[in-house]
């Protein structure tokens, strides 16, 4: 009886152990997931990407058409995944001694943007980022990558990046050296061939965004304060100088030469009552909860049934009622819209507090693929200060516009009958932050 007893402890230990040795160790968590996104492991089994899942080496992560996703890594490194992308951890292993340090990731489709932790920092030589194309090697780097179309493009934030051509193609006819981008080359980016063949592009700020889909703001480190356009941005913004993904059948507009909507005058804050936008929604982050704000609401009842339109890392995202994705193509004309709601908070030195929106603007054309909005806000630290921008909107009603000190990014319903945008504007004393809503009038 004893020897039974024994025995049967000793198969449940050793299963136990064979169980521990099975579970794959953790070389990364999932620090922000929005709209629909899978994790696939090793063994091919796939669930839900969510808040604080673990990640191991061999897992597939993949984004759908309305979703984005960060991953922070055991050495702090942070990866930012946009809508329709798939990347696989190949392997994350950090040697303390370093001998045996290998970071390897592989981008198969989609947009992303790396920023080095430590071990990559520490040794850059060990990290390998694969795509169909090329593979990309750091020097202590913040860097853009996408993959679609048969092309890699890249750009580098901070730091700098080796690009090594690996195409199929290139690999039977034999390629160049290495190219090397780093931050000193701003406004160019690199274009990479299936052929082997790289390019070297002029860009400015409004391109990185409609390219990558993606604003660059602020320090490497942080990813409150990034404003994103969710959807098929990746399709609508997929040329840097022709109307690719424009709606709007008027010539082609120089950023200085959008129509002047911006300087309408500007709506005060709406009657207590007044009718809420129906296709749109603010939602909020969890950690949005520490904002003196209402309008975003939580974030399970704002994305039920809706898609990603615009947002802001860590803060608040706009969900919108939209199956189809694009504007009704029969929308034509200016159209001036009335506020509905509207709120905002002020970031200086004595913390978080809420600020006023005195006054507020939204005009389209729909002729000129163009728009303008204006805001006024107000706190004590600064009293009245206003901003206004012009820019365009895409053909899935999404826009936005500004430069490092003001930014407005929003987007209609498909009726074009209703709006919301977010807004930030630099003031000397700090930031303010606010959300709008709005109903054509």
């Amino acid at each position: 009886m004893l020897r039974a007893c024994l025995k049967a402890a000793f198969l449940l230990l050793m299963l136990a152990a064979s169980a521990l040795r099975a579970e794959p160790a953790s070389v990364a968590r999932v620090a922000l997931a929005v709209g629909e996104a899978t994790r696939v492991n090793a063994a091919g089994r796939a669930e839900p990407l969510r808040l604080g899942v673990q990640l191991s080496d061999g897992d597939r992560i993949i984004t759908g058409k309305d979703a984005i996703a960060i991953l922070v890594f055991s050495d702090q490194g942070r990866v930012s995944l946009r809508a329709d992308t798939e990347l696989i951890i190949h392997r994350y292993k950090i040697d303390p001694a370093g001998a045996d340090t290998r970071l390897e990731l592989e981008l198969v489709r989609g947009a992303m943007r790396q920023i080095s932790g430590d071990a990559a920092r520490l040794q850059p030589e060990r990290y390998r980022l694969n795509t169909p194309v090329a593979a990309i090697g750091v020097r202590g780097t913040d860097f853009l990558a996408k993959f679609a179309g048969g092309a890699m493009e890249t750009l580098v934030h901070e730091g700098m990046i080796v690009v090594s051509p690996s195409g199929a193609s290139c690999a039977a006819a034999g390629c160049g050296q290495p190219v090397t981008l780093s931050a000193s080359d701003a406004g160019h980016y690199l274009r990479v061939l299936s052929s082997g063949e790289v390019e070297r592009r002029a860009i400015d700020a409004e391109d990185v965004e409609r390219l990558f889909g993606i604003r660059l703001v602020g320090g490497a480190r942080g990813a409150p304060g990034v404003v994103f356009v969710a959807g098929g941005g990746s399709d609508a913004f997929r040329s840097l100088n022709g109307r690719d993904g424009w709606m709007g059948n008027g010539s082609d507009l120089a950023s200085d030469q959008f129509p002047d909507l911006s300087s309408l005058p500007q709506s005060p804050p709406p009657a207590p009552g007044t009718a809420l936008p129906t296709q749109l929604v603010w939602g909020r982050f969890s950690n949005v909860d520490q904002l003196p704000m209402q309008l975003p609401v939580a974030f399970a009842l704002a994305s039920q049934g809706r898609h990603v339109t615009v947002g802001e890392l860590g803060r608040y995202v706009l969900w919108r009622d939209d199956p189809s994705g694009r504007l009704d193509p029969g929308l034509s004309g200016q159209v001036q819209f009335n506020l509905a709601a509207a709120e905002a908070v002020f970031s200086g030195a004595a913390g978080i507090s809420e600020a006023q929106v005195r006054a507020a603007s939204l005009a389209v054309d729909f002729d000129r693929s163009a728009f303008g909005a204006g805001v006024t806000v107000s706190h004590a630290s600064t009293g009245d200060v206003a901003f206004s921008v012009n820019g365009r909107i895409n053909n899935e009603g999404m826009f936005w516009a500004g430069n490092g000190a003001e930014r407005v990014a929003g987007a209609l319903s498909r009726d074009g009958r209703e709006a919301g945008y977010l807004f930030t504007k630099e003031h000397a004393q700090g930031t303010f932050r606010g959300v709008t809503l709005w109903n054509a009038r």
